[in-house]
């Protein structure tokens, strides 16, 4: 069921982007959504995908949250 569930979150265009762009470091929301070209709230309900899929970890960076590829 994991892997079907990586697979569903990776299988959608948008959330391909995010995942390519954080190939290349760590990135807040707001760079992210700017940087892939989709509005805030958007963005996070896709990182949500990709988090609750295990792909992503998220930190608190004061009032920001920083989201990494998991390394595993």
């Amino acid at each position: 069921r994991q892997i079907a569930d990586m697979l569903a979150a990776v299988g959608e265009p948008t959330r391909m982007r995010i995942l390519a762009r954080l190939t290349g470091g760590p990135a807040h929301v707001g760079l992210l959504a700017e940087t892939v070209g989709v509005p805030m709230v958007n963005m996070s309900h896709h990182l949500g995908v990709l988090r609750q899929a295990g792909l992503l970890d998220d930190a608190k960076d004061g009032r920001r949250v920083v989201y990494a590829l998991r390394a595993d």
